[in-house]
């Protein structure tokens, strides 16, 4: 869809308004086509754009027709349009105004084109925090948004299929970006997977040498048993020790013949 299409906050109270019925603008603002009777007209104050704006700045100051005419031709947005922009130049009103989810795309147009770095700023803050979109990749590129882009370009580009790419067909180069983006994807997938595999294999090995050992001392579980039973025997049944632990006094038969039981225990006896 159009990113400029509605833009609800267009309705909030205009400075163009306050300023042609004060008297305070000293230019005209022109909207449409210059072979129409009547086109729509918008007064407002040269100062004001000077101030933000070092296009009107650098427009007023030379010999153009503008400064000659004081009317100002404006192809890029409608009346509505540069009126609310207008209002976020104008000192006061905008300490009342915010970018939204319904002004930015307007407001971005107008602040690039006019060269008006605070307000595109805060249009590139807002964007960020939109879904992701191939109108908004496209829109990022058009106006020079670095972290957008790069943000929307990622997105699409792990996701392709759930985004229509139909939309960059005629941007070739915004195309083929995130073409090579979905292939350094891959290739980085398919390292990821290979590196997995090769551990895989390692613990494969690992546990297969574990495995063979403990099949060994389990085929010589009754070696064990027959030696722990001669050393079991060997041993005085008056002999005793002292549990460093508990301090009690044990036979030490019966702690051999405990110890080698928990050994066969283990190797599955």
């Amino acid at each position: 869809s159009d990113l400029s299409n509605s833009h609800p906050c267009l309705s909030l109270p205009s400075a163009c308004n306050m300023a042609s019925t004060s008297g305070f603008s000293d230019v005209v603002a022109v909207f449409g086509d210059s072979d129409e009777e009547m086109p729509e007209e918008l007064p407002v104050h040269s100062q004001v754009l000077r101030l933000a704006s070092p296009v009107f700045d650098a427009m007023f100051e030379s010999q153009l027709q503008e400064s000659q005419t004081k009317r100002i031709k404006v192809d890029v947005a409608s009346r509505e349009e540069f009126s609310l922009f207008y209002d976020f130049l104008m000192p006061a009103s905008s300490r009342t105004m915010s970018v939204c989810v319904d002004n930015v795309d307007a407001l971005l147009k107008l602040s690039d084109y006019y060269q008006v770095e605070p307000l595109k700023s805060e249009c590139d803050a807002v964007l960020q925090t939109l879904s992701v979109s191939c109108q908004r990749l496209l829109q990022a590129h058009r106006h020079g948004l670095q972290k957008q882009y790069e943000r929307c370009a990622a997105c699409i580009a792990s996701a392709m299929p759930s985004h229509d790419m139909n939309e960059l067909a005629g941007h070739g180069d915004v195309f083929m970006d995130v073409v090579l983006r979905v292939q350094k994807d891959v290739k980085a997938r398919q390292e990821q997977l290979q590196s997995l595999q090769t551990e895989v294999k390692q613990a494969n090995e690992s546990l297969k040498l574990l495995e063979a050992k403990m099949a060994a001392l389990v085929k010589r579980k009754t070696s064990l048993q027959q030696a722990s039973q001669k050393a079991y025997d060997a041993i005085p049944e008056s002999s005793r020790y002292t549990d460093s632990m508990t301090f009690m006094v044990r036979s030490t038969r019966e702690f051999v013949r405990d110890q080698i039981q928990g050994v066969l225990n283990d190797l599955g006896s």
